[in-house]
């Protein structure tokens, strides 16, 4: 019997609707099951639907950290389309990277801000004098 094999979804999730995010889960599951040929595969939950607690002051920083949690249990983490956009999902892959989790990119989305640009932005706003 095949071994089930974990995937961790990174997708973007701001400015999108809980059918959409679950509707792409979904669209990757499938197209895993085809491109390994095997059915064996789980997809980690890593959709949170519960609210942070209410000391959080930055609710982005609480769910990262949740899903990084996750991570750490996949045996392969997806990155969906536009991840290159997402601050979330850019750390998911560097910790990917960092420990050697094996990736699954999906590159189909061209990336339509300059990611410099916005890291450059940021960094001017939280300068602290």
């Amino acid at each position: 019997m095949d071994k089930t094999i974990k995937v961790f979804i990174s997708q973007p999730m701001t400015n999108r609707s809980e059918e959409e995010i679950l509707n792409e889960r979904l669209e990757v599951l499938n197209k895993l099951k085809k491109d390994l040929k095997t059915d064996n595969i789980a997809i980690i939950d890593s959709y949170f639907e519960e609210d942070e607690p209410k000391s959080t002051i930055h609710k982005g920083v609480y769910h990262l950290g949740k899903s990084l949690e996750l991570l750490s249990t996949a045996d392969v983490a997806y990155f969906c389309k536009g991840w290159q956009c997402a601050r979330g999902c850019l750390i998911e892959k560097e910790v990917c990277q960092a420990y050697n989790i094996l990736t699954y990119i999906d590159f189909s989305r061209p990336v339509k801000i300059s990611l410099r640009k916005y890291f450059m932005d940021n960094k001017k706003q939280r300068r602290i004098r």
